[in-house]
């Protein structure tokens, strides 16, 4: 029995040693840092994530959180997260444009993927590829981080510059806290990456590239970033004289300076001057259709930089008016504010003299519909000689559209009873009127 019973001990501990091993393997999904790192495969995927990590701003309350645009779907996550800034109920708390968290855990992914990129290992027979391609990855990550940084300066203005990926330690808090860098260093830092990395990355990229950062893209996010700070909500102004960092440093310098918009003029001729870009005009006689066709080909003269995004027809289901033949969800439309912005084709806003604009009386005359000019009759003069881009882009009462191969008049109805609280809606959505007042009738939709 004293054998038997030392057997099965022995059993026992080796069959828990055996479990506590199979236990302790690492799951082969994960990856740690050093993996990542010594495998360039995987480097290249972290590459992909910081891409992936550029700003989109065809969520809808980018738009509706304006002047410009009206959220119909109030009880939206989207349109939710517009009203805090329409109606000032946004926070330090509460800020659904708020990005810090997120940019600088990007940074940091940047910071690591600078740091390790040159000593990850390459297969022997792919040396001279890579030899052109590292170079160009680390640049790239330096854009990206830039961009980031540019994220957080156009919301914050003065924020901490972290260029190196630091540990923390959870016992030693203090040790994390990072003073702000000033305004002018936070431009200074962006602008300096963009130079330095202009003359690493390639004036353009083949089509099978289409997407990744060329030499065009780090001048113009210098220019764009130096244009931020020329403008009066950085240049001179007084609101923020007495923001400072503990030990005093001022963080906006309050001092207005001219100087600011020639840097600014400089660098975006310097975009110019590489002679890259041009108008999109594949159709030289039809203004309106050589705007439109800019959003529907993947034509690049005019793009400096493009995000390369999923097919999907969710931005024109969720924009085009609701009803037959749309077949829409009239998500937003844009306010009268924004039809008054565009300019008339003579080049005139609407309220000069000259302009020729007018309220009064209906027009008849041509409109493109989508493939070709078509007669129209009874549209307001308020729509009638205006910019081209205005007929590419804004549904109004009568307008064509070419839907199928039915070429349709636009009429849309106003369902603005019971004193606005449907707000737009037949039926079905009392009270989620925010704004509580009669709005505006406009019938117009954004396209």
């Amino acid at each position: 029995m004293k054998k038997i019973c030392t057997l099965l001990l022995a059993a026992l501990l080796i069959s828990s040693t055996s479990c506590r091993k199979y236990l302790d393997v690492v799951p082969a999904e994960y990856s740690s840092e050093n993996d990542v790192y010594s495998n360039i495969n995987l480097a290249e995927q972290a590459l992909a994530r910081l891409y992936n990590a550029l700003p989109n701003e065809l969520t809808a309350y980018y738009t509706a959180a304006t002047d410009e645009t009206y959220h119909h779907w109030f009880d939206n996550g989207e349109a939710v997260n517009a009203y805090k800034y329409n109606l000032g109920s946004w926070s330090t708390n509460d800020n659904p444009l708020g990005n810090w968290s997120g940019k600088y855990q990007d940074i940091r992914r940047a910071n690591i993927f600078i740091e390790r990129i040159d000593g990850v290992p390459v297969p022997l027979d792919r040396e001279s590829y890579y030899a052109t391609w590292k170079p160009r990855y680390k640049a790239e990550a330096r854009f990206l981080r830039a961009q980031f940084y540019f994220e957080l300066f156009k919301r914050y203005g003065a924020v901490p510059l972290l260029t190196s990926a630091k540990d923390v330690d959870p016992g030693n808090l203090e040790d994390t806290q990072v003073a702000r860098n000033s305004v002018d260093e936070v431009v200074s830092f962006i602008s300096n990456e963009c130079d330095a990395i202009a003359a690493v990355l390639p004036p353009s990229q083949d089509a099978a590239q289409t997407g990744r950062i060329t030499k065009g893209a780090a001048l113009a996010l210098k220019a764009r970033t130096l244009l931020y700070a020329a403008s009066p909500l950085f240049n001179g102004n007084q609101l923020y004289a007495g923001i400072k960092n503990k030990d005093g440093k001022a963080l906006f310098n309050t001092s207005y300076d001219r100087e600011k918009w020639k840097k600014a003029a400089d660098a975006a001729k310097a975009v110019i001057d590489l002679n890259l870009y041009s108008l999109y005009s594949p159709f030289p006689g039809n203004p309106v259709q050589n705007y439109a066709a800019q959003f529907y080909t993947r034509d690049y003269n005019e793009t400096i930089l493009p995000r390369i995004m999923g097919n999907s027809t969710d931005i024109d289901g969720n924009y085009l008016p609701n009803g037959s033949p749309f077949k829409g969800n009239g998500k937003l439309t844009p306010l009268q504010q924004l039809i008054d912005a565009y300019e008339m084709k003579n080049g005139y806003p609407i309220t000069a003299a000259g302009s020729g604009y007018t309220t009064d009386g209906f027009w008849s005359g041509q409109l493109w519909d989508g493939l070709k000019f078509q007669n129209v009759s009874n549209i307001s003069n308020m729509y009638k000689d205006r910019d081209p881009r205005f007929y590419a882009s804004i549904f109004f009462q009568y307008d064509v559209w070419r839907f199928d191969d039915t070429q349709r008049p636009v009429r849309l109805a106003w369902f603005g009873s019971g004193n606005g609280v449907t707000d737009g809606w037949a039926t079905g959505k009392p009270g989620t009127n925010p704004w509580g007042v009669q709005r505006k009738k406009v019938l117009i939709t954004y396209l």
